[in-house]
């Protein structure tokens, strides 16, 4: 959400619009994704095409951010004729609103990245005063759960462009009869994140951040270490 509306990235339609069935990756059919940007009006609530200089490569499933005036984009997945197959992405892109045209920016990040994937879980969190995206879970070429990258949290900081990974030492699943947690055997494994959700809690005192998932019907607490 910028200060001006909200801002639409890429996206996808299926190929065959005559049929309400939602592809799979490895089915015949077909999605078709786009590299456009609309700007929502937050008053008129009506979409605009946003003037910009070269996109970058079109795409869906893709993770976003917005720290004003920039819009970052980056992985997910790249489909941009029918018959073609899916390229799963690792790239990230810098969008600078302020200028006019607004200008699309290839970013060079340092560190450790996550592989190439597509509907991870992401969201942003300011630590200090600097702003972080945080990545989980998704799917990679392979189409089966990351592994060991499922049990990762990780984060790219804003100002430096550097990926940090961050194992997960627990999980904690729903409270028993008693209201006590119940210790998990193992980590969730995320596919997609359309049914996941995630909040970073802060730290308190000298324990770690915690990570708070909600995969399906099953929450998870988290230590990051």
């Amino acid at each position: 959400m910028t200060p001006h509306g909200l801002l639409i990235y890429g996206g996808g339609r299926v190929s065959d619009s005559s049929s309400d069935e939602l592809p799979n990756e490895g089915s015949s059919r077909d999605w078709i994704s786009y590299s456009s940007v609309d700007i929502v009006n937050s008053v008129t609530l009506t979409p605009s095409p946003l003037y910009m200089t070269h996109p970058p490569p079109p795409r869906r499933s893709h993770i976003s951010a917005y720290f004003h005036p920039h819009l970052y984009i980056g992985y997910g997945l790249n489909q941009s004729s029918s018959g073609t197959r899916p390229q799963y992405l690792n790239d990230m892109w810098r969008l600078d609103t302020s200028k006019t045209p607004s200008q699309w920016t290839q970013l060079s990040c340092n560190g450790t990245p996550p592989p190439p994937l597509r509907s991870p879980i992401q969201w942003t969190y300011n630590i200090s005063g600097e702003d972080n995206i945080f990545v989980y879970g998704g799917e990679t070429q392979s189409l089966s759960p990351l592994s060991p990258h499922s049990l990762t949290v990780y984060r790219l900081h804003i100002p430096s462009l550097t990926w940090h990974h961050h194992p997960i030492l627990y999980a904690a699943l729903r409270t028993s009869s008693d209201s006590r947690p119940v210790i998990a055997e193992t980590l969730p494994q995320l596919h997609y994140s359309m049914y996941s959700a995630a909040a970073l809690l802060p730290p308190v005192g000298s324990d770690p951040p915690r990570l708070l998932i909600s995969h399906g019907h099953s929450p998870y607490l988290n230590n990051l270490g």
